[in-house]
């Protein structure tokens, strides 16, 4: 994992407007694996609720206002401000039965998260990428998830950490390692020994 510069570094590189870092990082009390698992959630599932804006009609308006409420939350929930505010207009403007409005400014809404989640997409990618030397590895290595294994069995939890954040110093070359890796780390981050256990069973 980058250092805390380096990323903030990474994230301003990534040219993401209206989106406050520092503000998004101090949600989680500081803890910047926590923020970037979150904002890989964020990515994961918005599509999903912009696909429900993209259905607006005059008859479903206060459907309406339930889904982008859910959008302005999720927006706020990672310092996402612009795309926030935008979001929390429709709200307030469906829920006050304008409809047109609404419909002027939900596909601008859309298209901006949309635009978020890839630049995010990006950033995320960006600080995979960055370990030391930038060194890649194709799967995440054997005697470290040995290790891992170990550590969790004897509730070793110093060992715990310092074998995740080794497997974390990589970018991988399958999708499959690299959310095996995150999912390790907020395992770990959580305490959920047996869990990673028996994950590393069935994969062994």
């Amino acid at each position: 994992m980058n250092d805390i510069n380096d990323i903030k570094a990474l994230f301003d590189d990534a040219g993401i407007e209206g989106m406050d870092f520092d503000k998004g990082l101090g949600m989680f009390a500081g803890q910047v694996k926590i923020y970037l698992k979150i904002l890989k959630t964020f990515i994961d599932n918005i599509g999903g609720h912009l696909e429900e804006l993209a259905a607006l009609s005059e008859p479903g308006l206060a459907d309406y206002a339930i889904r982008v409420h859910g959008v302005k939350g999720s927006c706020y929930g990672i310092a996402a401000m612009k795309e926030g505010d935008l979001a929390k207009e429709l709200e307030f403007a469906a829920k006050g039965g304008d409809y047109a409005l609404v419909s002027s400014k939900n596909q601008a809404l859309i298209d901006a998260v949309y635009e978020l989640r890839g630049k995010l997409a990006a950033f995320l990618d960006a600080v995979r990428d960055d370990g030391p030397g930038g060194e890649k590895k194709a799967a995440p290595d054997k005697e470290l998830l040995a290790g891992l294994a170990e550590a969790v069995e004897t509730y070793d939890v110093d060992k715990v950490r310092s074998v995740v954040e080794e497997l974390e110093k990589f970018s991988y070359a399958h999708e499959k390692d690299r959310e095996l890796v995150e999912w390790l780390s907020a395992k770990a981050t959580s305490f959920e020994y047996e869990e990673i256990s028996e994950k590393l069973k069935e994969i062994s």
